[in-house]
């Protein structure tokens, strides 16, 4: 009796073991799906780093009031587009209500941004001629000693009108803080939206 209920010992042992490794496989391969389906991409979707417009009300944070260096209290503002005119030449500024900014996010809510942008479409940022949609905050006291602005949010225009970068807030030092997207003819479709005809 003792060889048949060793022989059972080490038959449950062995289906245990077999068990055990089909389990840990099962989860390995799961956890590999799942990665490599729904993982980082290093992209990021235009409608989760622009402010959503039905948060412009809810928006109240604390920061750093860059009036006095102190923690403050801030809520939504305003929003403003500034841009080059070409007419002109010059620089104009008018402030957006909500409702043209919500047009534009619904027009770009489904861009996803560039995975590694090259250098010439980042250097093009840099020159005198972009546009700029800023969304302000200011404190929340009404009191005059404690009234401050700050922009919370900068979204770039290229003049050629096929890219933009939205700013971006994390905690990465000297790192890129914009992510770049391309949407043909945006600038186009945001003066289109939000520059009233003469």
């Amino acid at each position: 009796m003792q060889p048949s209920a060793e022989k059972n010992s080490s038959k449950d042992l062995r289906n245990l073991g077999i068990v055990i490794f089909s389990s840990i496989l099962a989860a390995f391969l799961l956890t590999f799906f799942f990665v490599y389906n729904y993982g980082p991409s290093g992209q990021y979707r235009a409608r989760n780093v622009l402010l959503a417009p039905a948060l412009f009300q809810e928006l109240n944070y604390n920061d750093k009031d860059p009036a006095t260096n102190q923690i403050n209290r801030f809520v939504f503002n305003s929003l403003e587009l500034n841009w080059y005119d070409e007419e002109t030449k010059t620089r104009k500024k008018m402030d957006v209500d909500k409702e043209r900014y919500e047009q534009f996010y619904n027009i770009v809510s489904s861009d996803f941004s560039i995975k590694d942008p090259d250098n010439e479409i980042r250097m093009e940022f840099n020159g005198p001629n972009i546009a700029t949609l800023k969304l302000n905050v200011k404190t929340e006291s009404s009191a005059k000693w404690d009234a401050s602005t700050k922009v919370f949010q900068e979204t770039q225009f290229l003049n050629d009108g096929n890219y933009y970068r939205v700013e971006l807030h994390e905690d990465n030092p000297g790192g890129e803080h914009w992510a770049y997207f391309h949407h043909p003819h945006i600038f186009h479709d945001v003066k289109a939206i939000m520059i009233p005809e003469k």
